[in-house]
């Protein structure tokens, strides 16, 4: 169906070129086929085109985006990432979001932060397989067990 989703897109751009949710469409589009170049264009494209515009979810997608590709985020990106209020955003993109954040404690290889926020997320019941996946990692790279963690 991406193919039809896509055609959709285009055929919206073409009458509104500079409309963040097309192009956030596209983007979106892009990334869930891998094409996290294309998806990364359209993320950005969002935010260089939309000054008085909230951008946070282009951000956020963007983030993830350079994530998927192994691309470290700037320095703002990661403030942005850690203050965004999620109680904004529905429980999906609440996970996606908590997970980037989980992602960049594993990045910066801070495993008992990472293991204490894929606790929080649980807690909370926003987790999918990736919070457990990160947790697990956690503990790995910390040279534990797995009967240290069951």
């Amino acid at each position: 169906m991406y193919n039809d989703a896509m055609k959709s897109y285009e055929t919206a751009r073409a009458i509104h070129p500079e409309n963040q949710d097309v192009i956030g469409g596209m983007g979106t589009v892009y990334f869930e086929t891998q094409e996290y170049q294309k998806a990364a264009g359209c993320f950005e494209q969002i935010i260089r085109n939309n000054i008085s515009e909230d951008i946070s979810n282009a951000r956020i997608n963007l983030i993830i985006t350079k994530q998927s590709m192994g691309v470290l985020i700037s320095v703002d990106e990661e403030r942005f990432l850690f203050n965004v209020n999620i109680e904004e955003y529905p429980d999906d993109l609440k996970i996606k979001i908590l997970n980037a954040q989980g992602i960049q404690y594993r990045i910066k290889k801070d495993y008992v932060a990472l293991e204490k926020h894929c606790k929080y997320v649980i807690s909370k019941n926003l987790h999918d397989t990736i919070t457990n996946r990160l947790l697990q990692l956690s503990y790995i790279n910390r040279g534990m067990k797995d009967s240290d963690y069951r």
